[in-house]
């Protein structure tokens, strides 16, 4: 699951990543939670676009179920019919320079864990969008972000997964006319495999009100690998 992350990067470090674009004019976000707007490069388009997270589809009679919609499971994507037509007309990338997950502890508190790729370097999650129109005809832009089943450094805390798209691979995700074999992972960010850098975070992060750099200050650092798996109550012998 995916369902907070970060972007405090730099422009010139985007430019790096994803290539030069006229980026547009943004705070720094350490907190970015679902229904909120996130940036995004639409496939076959030239220039980044805010979206709002949580998909709308077209032919939705409302928004209601958009905080539902705020992950897609990268298996099933093309039975469902939210997602189905989405893969070959509307991929994007959704731009991150980090994510959470949260580890259930053996009090019963659930500690947020921060994600990033090595040096801390942005990257693209793999992501679906649509365009919905409200009653007025107002057009509304929403998108939605690919999770995984999790690799076992990962499964100690969640069984999900979100999906970063590899830099290399970048501009074949983004071109709707090359399909992309979902069965396939040598279109994934190989590092996801094998263990991301991470670190325990306090729990500021856990209010959606609180979105400052102190969401991701590090109380213990961690190299890639095993997320450590804390026994809950009861199972400690």
């Amino acid at each position: 699951m995916c369902g907070r992350f970060t972007l405090a990067a730099a422009d010139h470090d985007l430019d790096g990543v994803f290539g030069h674009y006229s980026w547009p004019e943004r705070r720094l976000r350490y907190n970015i939670a679902p229904t909120q707007q996130v940036l995004i490069l639409k496939g076959n388009s030239s220039e980044p676009a805010w979206v709002r997270w949580g998909l709308v589809p077209r032919w939705a009679r409302d928004t209601s179920g958009a905080a539902r919609m705020i992950n897609a499971r990268s298996e099933t994507v093309l039975e469902k019919p939210a997602f189905r037509d989405l893969m070959s007309r509307s991929r994007c990338l959704v731009i991150a320079d980090g994510f959470y997950e949260w580890q259930l502890l053996p009090d019963g508190k659930k500690e947020p864990l921060y994600f990033q790729l090595p040096g801390g370097v942005p990257f693209g999650f793999a992501g679906l969008w649509d365009t919905w129109h409200d009653p007025t005809g107002q057009i509304v832009e929403t998108c939605t972000i690919l999770t995984r089943a999790a690799p076992p450094w990962l499964g100690a805390i969640h069984n999900r997964c979100p999906v970063i798209v590899d830099r290399s691979a970048h501009k074949r995700w983004l071109d709707t006319a090359q399909k992309i074999d979902m069965a396939s992972a040598d279109w994934i960010e190989p590092l996801t495999e094998f263990g991301l850098p991470y670190a325990r975070v306090g729990f500021r992060v856990n209010s959606v009100a609180n979105d400052d750099s102190a969401c991701r200050e590090v109380h213990t650092k961690k190299e890639p690998g095993m997320v450590e798996n804390h026994p809950r109550q009861g199972e400690l012998f």
